[in-house]
């Protein structure tokens, strides 16, 4: 006996489809996205990507610039060792990679001064630099790191 909830029996085609509410519920994993969604995560990527493109830049010169001066601080801390070896300071970029210092690969090295009493060395960016900055220079007299910052 059939009842009123009852559709086994029902045929298919325009009997069982009249039969079946046309405005059915989409289950909620098979919805898109409308247009405004889509706009509004567009706009936010934008707003992140405003902010954090120019900050990009800084970070990378900052880069530059700890990179110089720390190849500047491993050349000092050579001439040191050299200087316990052989009671002077040397001239010669060879001997303070004899002595475990090791150039980064974007770093121009340099001996500007090296004899029996003091030393100094610097360290210049070789790329990403405007030309006169991103050097460092250590003097053994003045004791400390000097620093022309990294320019675009």
């Amino acid at each position: 006996m059939k009842t009123a909830g009852d559709t086994k029996g029902v045929p298919d085609g325009p009997v069982g489809a009249a039969a079946r509410p046309r405005n059915r519920r989409v289950p909620a994993g098979a919805r898109g996205f409308t247009l405004i969604e889509l706009l509004v995560v567009i706009a936010i990527i934008g707003i992140l990507a405003a902010v954090a493109i120019p900050q990009f830049g800084g970070y990378r010169r900052r880069g530059f610039d700890a990179d110089v001066q720390a190849n500047v601080r491993n050349m000092a801390l050579a001439q040191e060792t050299h200087f316990l070896d052989n009671n002077t300071y040397t001239d010669t970029l060879a001997d303070l990679t004899d002595l475990g210092y090791v150039q980064s690969a974007n770093v121009t090295a340099a001996i500007t001064t090296g004899d029996a009493t003091t030393f100094v060395v610097t360290a210049t960016a070789a790329n990403g630099c405007r030309a006169g900055t991103g050097v460092a220079t250590y003097d053994r007299a003045v004791g400390r790191v000097t620093l022309v910052t990294c320019a675009p």
